[in-house]
């Protein structure tokens, strides 16, 4: 939890926490929510190189988020949605539900400082929007990685092995959800409506999430 009250406070002292990087109205916001609280049971594990990877599709209102809400109101709607979503479907104990809040918060703090500093100069709908936001994910992703890995190494002999694992199979862990996000959120900037259409923006990335759990 300390984790968290550390992102929120970093957000606060920031100017632009308040301040979406492209203002689409109040429409994003339940979409997201929504999004984050139905990601929970869509979670599947797959083993590469002897790691279990965990893939969700969050990352895909995350990107949605990251570019249509401002940053405060995103780590509040993250941990609301996610949150519920863990109570729901999955009920985990009170250290693991804060660990995973905390790697959440550290998420979206990681992800929309790198975004923002990425897209100062940018034009509204340039394309370099793509891939700046993809990296802005990742680097989000890994952060929150770090967080839970730092947690479950209290309970491991060998700490430090457990977060260079889990920065040298980064690539494995975050890179394809970074991808996907990003191209299923950039469209938004090209035209807002296409943002409406939750199909068009999150659904076509559930379907393909669903798809790659069967």
């Amino acid at each position: 939890m300390v984790v968290l009250g550390l992102t929120v406070a970093s957000l606060v002292l920031r100017p632009d926490a308040l301040t979406a990087g492209h203002d689409l109205g109040w429409w994003p916001m339940p979409l997201v929510l929504v999004g984050f609280v139905l990601s929970e049971p869509l979670v599947f594990h797959i083993e590469a190189r002897n790691e279990e990877v965990s893939f969700s599709p969050s990352d895909l209102p995350l990107a949605l988020g990251l570019l249509t809400i401002a940053p405060l109101h995103l780590v509040a709607i993250r941990i609301l949605g996610a949150g519920l979503g863990l109570l729901i479907w999955r009920r985990p104990p009170p250290f693991k539900l804060g660990a995973n809040l905390a790697s959440f918060s550290a998420e979206v703090a990681v992800a929309g400082v790198v975004l923002r500093v990425l897209t100062t100069q940018l034009e509204p709908t340039s394309i370099l929007w793509w891939p700046c936001l993809g990296l802005a994910l990742f680097s989000g992703l890994l952060a929150g990685g770090l967080v839970i890995a730092t947690a479950i190494s209290f309970f491991e002999t060998d700490r430090r092995l457990r977060l260079l694992r889990e920065l040298r199979h980064s690539y494995l862990f975050y890179l394809p959800g970074a991808v996907l996000g990003a191209s299923t959120a950039y469209p938004v900037l090209i035209d807002r409506w296409l943002g409406v259409d939750s199909k068009a923006v999150l659904g076509d990335g559930f379907e393909a999430v669903d798809v790659l759990r069967t």
